[in-house]
């Protein structure tokens, strides 16, 4: 049985999606990692094959490039990164 995990951090990349648990040490309960896409549905279904595949957890971090506007809670398009997102 997989401990729950006090935090897991995800980085959209450009060329990989890479994921991390931890718990309340800090202490690396599981990574994860698959090849980004142009295309967000293909994108989130990754996202969810590699959030599956780690120790559930009620908090989530996740980075991305791009500029987030202030009061926002999305990334701002960048020209040729991601325009998924």
């Amino acid at each position: 049985m997989m401990r729950t995990a006090a935090a897991i951090g995800v980085d959209i990349g450009g060329t990989q999606i890479k994921a991390v648990a931890v718990d309340g040490e800090g202490c690396v309960l599981g990574r994860r990692q698959a090849d980004t896409s142009e295309r967000a549905e293909v994108l989130l279904q990754r996202l969810n094959e590699l959030l599956d595949q780690l120790p559930s957890s009620e908090a989530l971090g996740i980075s991305a490039p791009g500029l987030v506007p202030p009061g926002s809670a999305s990334v701002a398009w960048m020209h040729g990164r991601l325009d998924c997102l």
